[in-house]
């Protein structure tokens, strides 16, 4: 349990929560992510995917990225601060992925990708990675679990590391609290924000998950007490 500013509402804390606690450990904790650097966010469209654009952004990355499997969502990247979007239904992905990364970023590529995807769309993803850049691996959403290439690891010194921030949470990792605390001054100065698109009273919701159900949901919903 981590307390909650007085000036943070409760409904703005819960969307803050698990997705912004999730991308700070996959960007800060386990991605090292620096100021000036490029990442690449895979799912960028999800509550998480739109918080670690977010927190890419205000941590001082030079380029965002935000690889989209629903290009139609695109705005809810740029509107987080993404600078482009990669589109992850491309034919042959392989090759466009890296394509569209390199035109992007001058052809440097990727330091740091967050794959919340799993599927091709992280095999490509490690084509577009930089010499000694990073991949965490936090989610399959794609529902196919890849395996990692390891001569791509081998020819430019590329890490490849997961995340699950539930091991934290059974550890009681002091980590949890210095994060949380990090993010809740992030939105005190109005660098981030919970990015609540839909707000349901509580009776409601079947209606809220129907919106997961059918891939509609942009951001965070709140179920209101």
């Amino acid at each position: 349990a981590c307390p909650i500013p007085d000036s943070v509402e409760f409904d703005a804390a819960a969307a803050i929560g698990l997705s912004y606690l999730t991308a700070y450990f996959a960007l800060v904790v386990r991605g090292k992510m620096q100021p000036g650097e490029v990442v690449l966010i895979n799912g960028a469209s999800s509550g998480v995917g739109v918080a670690a654009v977010a927190l890419a952004r205000a941590l001082g990355a030079e380029i965002v990225l935000g690889g989209l499997t629903t290009p139609a969502k695109s705005a809810s990247a740029m509107a987080a601060g993404a600078d482009g979007v990669i589109d992850l239904t491309a034919d042959d992905l392989r090759d466009s992925l890296r394509a569209q990364v390199a035109a992007a970023t001058g052809g440097r590529g990727v330091d740091l990708a967050v794959d919340l995807v799993g599927g091709g769309v992280f095999d490509a993803t490690l084509r577009a990675i930089a010499d000694e850049g990073r991949a965490v691996v936090t989610g399959f959403t794609s529902g196919t679990i890849p395996s990692v290439k390891t001569n791509y690891l081998l020819v430019k010194n590329i890490s490849v590391v997961g995340l699950t921030v539930a091991a934290y949470m059974r550890a009681y990792s002091p980590e949890i609290a210095r994060a949380q605390t990090a993010i809740f001054d992030l939105v005190l100065a109005g660098k981030i924000d919970p990015n609540i698109k839909q707000r349901f009273p509580f009776e409601r919701y079947m209606d809220g998950l129907m919106l997961i159900k059918e891939r509609k949901v942009v951001g965070k919903s709140v179920l209101l007490m």
